[in-house]
């Protein structure tokens, strides 16, 4: 049957090949073109007469498609979170790095305590965007 199948595909293939069958498709084309073909002077004249009196207007919208809010609303979401993470995190090296401060327990002072909770809030808002960048794919 598989023989069968790969003659019959071989000589379907020649036959669709050969020179007559090709020049014969091409004519097809053409007659189903030549309507588009003749109108296309007219409308061509039609857009420039439209051209010259300045009635040519376009009108693009924006983010009309739903599926295209939906991923600049993400991407705005994963900036605003990176953007967040990564002021939490300066500032709370910041605190680290400043001396002193209320003691809150032993030798931590409540500087050291904010700084170190707030460099914990900002890795898990980093790794958030990057989870979700890597959940969704390159592209």
């Amino acid at each position: 049957m598989i023989e069968a199948a790969e003659q019959l595909d071989a000589e379907w293939a020649k036959a669709s090949l050969a020179p007559g069958s090709v020049e014969e498709l091409v004519r097809r084309e053409l007659a189903s073109l030549a309507l588009l073909l003749r109108r296309t002077p007219r409308h061509l004249e039609r857009i420039a007469t439209m051209i010259e009196r300045g009635d040519l207007r376009a009108r693009v919208s924006l983010l009309a498609d739903e599926q295209d809010a939906r991923a600049v609303a993400r991407l705005v979401n994963r900036a605003v979170l990176a953007l967040l993470g990564g002021v939490v995190g300066v500032l709370s090296v910041m605190l680290l790095g400043t001396q002193g401060g209320p003691p809150f327990t032993g030798d931590t002072s409540l500087f050291q305590f904010f700084g170190y909770f707030g460099l914990f809030c900002a890795t898990v808002l980093i790794l958030r965007v990057l989870v979700a960048v890597l959940r969704d794919g390159v592209s």
